[in-house]
């Protein structure tokens, strides 16, 4: 615990830190006796790329506080850190330390799978497979099923096919539509389809806020429908009452709203709200006249907006497909679209046009190879075309796990997971 003038200096120092302030931050953690303080300028180090320092700090945190709940997340910083500067030998001695002294510390799983990969890459498989055979992540979480599909790529390497076709088949035919679900179903040429299923909705039915937000909703009182609607939201208790009224915030016009509500429900009811087909006029006729996929472009509007016309970015990205001021203008050029400004942006015929024709150009470049689409759509293409000349390029797995901006590569992993998705639900 620090001590009151350390805890009054420590503000200020975290104070100075978020404020871009980095030296000044580091000359005020110094004066700062403890494991926190010790962390955090690791941190301000790093910002500033004084590499070296940083993972002297991180390792300090461990070696001189090994009690401290900061010394796990020093060692996993030092080893992100070792990561991507290419020293791998340090990094997997960082992240075996973590694995090894701090179990239940809640980066420790990610420290396995980094540690796994680096063995991956490095053709040590069978190191790779036991590592990537002892952890797993969350049931709920993003990247659930990374541990069983690299344990499955790792026995491939290692000859033993059967046994990765039946992983990446459990994979295929899971109920959850994830990236790596969607990586499964490519490997073994699966064509996954939505079953429907009927919802036990009877209490829902006759309950009074139901029957007013459907009559509300019918006569197009989309106010009145959303306070009735909101009051079920607020009783509902189990995911096919969610879902219901998902459903009716569908019907309302919020999408946002009802994608939101079944981020963590997969359900075979869900889905089709979970990944729905909104402003379709617009999505539908600027697919075809691009030559997209429709489903890649509604998975694209996913997970950049969530269906929000009126979204806007830290990075002051608008609309649907999250146009940005320089590319907006460039494709409203090319396009030809008359008296264009920038607020046009938030008009989805304007937007999904203009983002259609730019997701276009991108793929051109890469010969439609879509996770380089999507990353360059992201990342911008020509940071994207630096990256296949440094780390070549393998379809979809490999590379996307190599591209080193962490953003750009969920950001690639979350599209792959919605195009997979809208694949079940509607190819069919």
């Amino acid at each position: 615990m620090l001590q009151p003038n350390d805890d009054i200096n420590f503000k200020i120092a975290k104070s100075l830190y978020n404020l871009g302030r980095l030296e000044r931050a580091i000359a005020k953690f110094n004066t700062i006796n403890g494991p926190e303080a010790l962390y955090w300028k690791g941190r301000s180090y790093e910002k500033i790329g004084r590499f070296k320092k940083a993972r002297q700090a991180y390792q300090s945190v461990y070696e001189r506080y090994p009690s401290s709940e900061f010394a796990p997340m020093g060692l996993y910083m030092a080893g992100k850190l070792e990561q991507r500067n290419l020293r791998l030998t340090n990094a997997s001695n960082y992240y075996k330390t973590v694995i090894a002294e701090y179990p239940a510390y809640e980066k420790t799983p990610d420290a396995a799978w980094n540690l796994g990969w680096i063995y991956y890459k490095r053709g040590r498989y069978q190191n790779a497979y036991d590592i990537f055979s002892g952890y797993s992540y969350p049931q709920d979480s993003f990247d659930a099923q990374s541990f069983p599909y690299w344990k499955a790529k790792s026995l491939e390497k290692l000859g033993h096919k059967a046994d990765a076709y039946n992983i990446y088949e459990s994979l295929a035919f899971s109920n959850r539509f994830t990236y790596h679900s969607f990586l499964a179903r490519i490997k073994i040429d699966h064509t996954a389809k939505v079953q429907n299923t009927k919802l036990n909705n009877y209490a829902v039915l006759k309950n009074p806020n139901y029957k007013k937000a459907v009559m509300f909703t019918d006569m197009g009182i989309y106010e009145y429908a959303k306070i009735e609607i909101l009051a079920l939201e607020e009783r509902a208790e189990s995911n096919d009452q969610i879902i219901i009224v998902s459903q009716l915030y569908n019907r309302t016009g919020n999408i946002y709203k009802s994608v939101n509500l079944l981020e963590k429900i997969d359900a075979p009811a869900a889905l089709p709200y979970k990944y729905p087909q909104p402003y379709s006029d617009a999505v539908f006729r600027y697919s075809n006249k691009y030559g997209h996929d429709v489903l890649l472009v509604y998975s694209l509007i996913r997970e950049e907006s969530r269906y929000n016309k009126d979204a806007v970015s830290r990075s002051n990205a608008r609309g649907l497909m999250q146009l940005i001021s320089g590319t907006a203008n460039d494709s409203a050029q090319e396009v030809g679209i008359q008296h264009y400004n920038f607020n046009k942006l938030f008009d989805p015929e304007v937007n999904v046009e203009l983002g259609s024709f730019y997701l276009r150009k991108v793929l051109d470049r890469y010969n439609g190879e879509i996770p380089l689409g999507i990353a360059s759509y992201n990342a911008g293409p020509n940071r994207v075309a630096k990256w296949v000349e440094t780390i070549g390029y393998y379809k979809y797995d490999e590379f996307i796990e190599k591209i080193p901006i962490t953003e750009t590569r969920n950001y690639v992993k979350r599209i792959l997971r919605s195009y997979g998705a809208y694949n079940a639900i509607y190819r069919n």
